[in-house]
């Protein structure tokens, strides 16, 4: 008869599932035989098991990107006022093309709202055959810029 295996060793088996959901190779990896990982993913049921984990890191995903977005959007607000402040003052002349000027402010408030305009609905299409990995490479690289980037004093903005 075969020893028990310890709760660290399961969770090793599982670790090793979630890696590449194989039991020939969870079976091979952690030494043990096909039954035992068969029994061990039912009894456990690693399927749903790891599926809340993907559940839960997709909302701690989601609640970082909407936390990332809500200054985003004080960026955006903070600089709308500066510009409409400085339109009303007569230091900005808009004149000459006032709805370009608007549209791209409109345009980058939407964005950061999580809205889509026509010309994003274009981008967008373009994105979907990109990889995650690139997508991914492109959220970082927009976190660093973001993280380097000097943030404008919100609360005191009327100074």
């Amino acid at each position: 008869m075969a020893k028990k295996l310890s709760q660290k060793q399961i969770d090793g088996m599982f670790k090793v599932w979630v890696e590449r959901q194989s039991v020939n190779y969870v079976a091979k990896k952690c030494n043990v035989s096909h039954t035992t990982v068969e029994k061990y993913m039912a009894l456990q049921d690693w399927r749903g098991r790891l599926a809340g984990i993907q559940e839960k890191a997709q909302g701690k995903q989601d609640d970082s990107l909407a936390v990332f977005l809500a200054s985003r959007i004080k960026y955006v607000e903070f600089f709308v006022k500066k510009v409409v402040d400085a339109v009303r003052t007569g230091q900005i002349d808009i004149t000459k093309d006032p709805a370009s000027a608007i549209t791209k402010l409109i345009d980058v408030e939407l964005l950061l709202r999580g809205q889509v305009n026509s010309r994003m609905a274009i981008i967008d299409s373009k994105l979907k055959d990109v990889s995650t990995e690139t997508l991914l490479k492109m959220r970082e690289k927009i976190q660093q810029i973001a993280n380097n980037a000097e943030q404008p004093d919100i609360e005191g903005e009327s100074q």
